[in-house]
């Protein structure tokens, strides 16, 4: 039964994270910033928050609090990771070309003339920006502002960005 709850439950979550993902980008002085909504980030802090509740627990329940923990450490191995990026995962596109900030790697730019192509990936559901050095930034759909990014890209002739809207 449990396992039909979740085949159910995760394509809905995913549905609705992606509606709640708006077009256009936040703007942040001459620069726009593509990043996780509303949606994404409150999951992670469900996430978090369902750790510390259930780790809480565990004063209440003196006999298994070691399996409660456990409970609690598995939710934390998921939120901890999924805030983090969630969070602190952005990209910045302005009048120079695209800024990636990420928690996992240093903060990284690419020239818009240094873009050579445009793909969509749908097995990782994101666009890839592919550089002439081979650098790659993968804003996800999920993120807000990845039309608007990618309708500045087809505005800058990039090569592949229409097909990979398509």
């Amino acid at each position: 039964m449990s396992s039909f709850v979740v085949a159910l439950a995760v394509p809905i979550v995913l549905a609705l994270l992606g509606a709640l993902a708006r077009p256009g980008a936040r703007r942040n002085g001459d620069a726009y910033v593509v990043e996780y909504g509303f949606g994404f980030r409150a999951m992670t802090w469900v996430f978090m928050a369902l750790a510390v509740a259930i780790a809480l627990g565990a004063l209440f329940v003196p006999r298994d609090w070691g399996y409660v923990l456990a409970i609690a450490g598995m939710f934390a191995l998921i939120g901890a990771p999924l805030w983090l990026h969630g969070q602190l995962t952005r990209f910045e596109y302005g009048a120079r070309g695209v800024t990636s900030s990420s928690p996992w790697r240093k903060t990284r730019f690419m020239a818009w003339e240094d873009i050579a192509n445009v793909t969509y990936s749908r097995g990782e559901q994101s666009y890839v920006l592919v550089a002439r050095d081979e650098t790659k930034f993968k804003p996800h759909d999920l993120m807000s502002g990845v039309p608007d990014l990618m309708t500045e890209l087809e505005r800058r002739n990039i090569q592949g960005a229409a097909l990979a809207r398509a």
